[in-house]
């Protein structure tokens, strides 16, 4: 049986990212500083900029659309450096985040707060409601990600493993279509 535990201790930024240095027997023998990359969703924190791709798929989360209006959708799409699938994590509160599109500065959130499985998940402007809050849960060097407002979790429509497949919410199976490594991104540098 998979135990899931929630983030906790987000407030030792520092401390947290030396510990999963130690933990990644690729960072021996180099600094302990931030390291260029980690699967380890609690070495993630408040205000860090995440790519997540699907275990399943191999595939990124990605805002489709024209990528900046609400309601355009979150899919599966091969991994860019673009914004589009670069997502903030802002923490709200009870362990709970908002994912923020970097490209966007939207929110993913749930269709008209649907306690539905299947319900559509996109993004949009972002505001407090539960239905933008989702928490992170810990499957070793996975994560999942479970909406507050219905305890569903994020899942690729029909455990689809192609570009374009469509993120819903489901309930929460632990199937490898929905988990996720979370991935440091850079965040893009401001334009001058």
């Amino acid at each position: 049986m998979i135990r899931s535990r929630p983030m906790r201790g987000l407030h030792v930024r520092r401390a947290g990212w030396l510990v999963a240095c130690l933990l990644i027997t690729a960072c021996e023998g180099k600094s302990t500083s931030k390291p260029a990359w980690i699967s380890l969703p609690l070495a993630m924190a408040d205000g860090d900029v995440a790519k997540l791709i699907g275990v399943d798929s191999g595939l990124c989360l990605s805002v489709g659309g024209k990528g900046y209006s609400d309601r355009d959708p979150l899919e599966l799409a091969a991994c860019t450096d673009e914004t589009r699938q670069q997502f903030r994590l802002t923490y709200k509160s009870a362990g709970h985040f908002q994912l923020v599109n970097v490209g966007a500065n939207k929110c993913v959130d749930v269709d008209m707060a649907s306690m539905d499985p299947r319900a559509n998940v996109f993004q949009w402007s972002c505001g407090d409601s539960n239905n933008q809050q989702i928490s992170i849960k810990n499957f070793g060097s996975l994560a999942q990600l479970q909406m507050r407002h219905s305890g569903l979790c994020l899942d690729a429509d029909h455990a689809g493993k192609e570009p374009g497949t469509r993120l819903i919410q489901w309930p929460c199976s632990g199937g490898l279509n929905q988990l996720f490594y979370l991935l440091p991104a850079q965040p893009p540098e401001p334009r001058r």
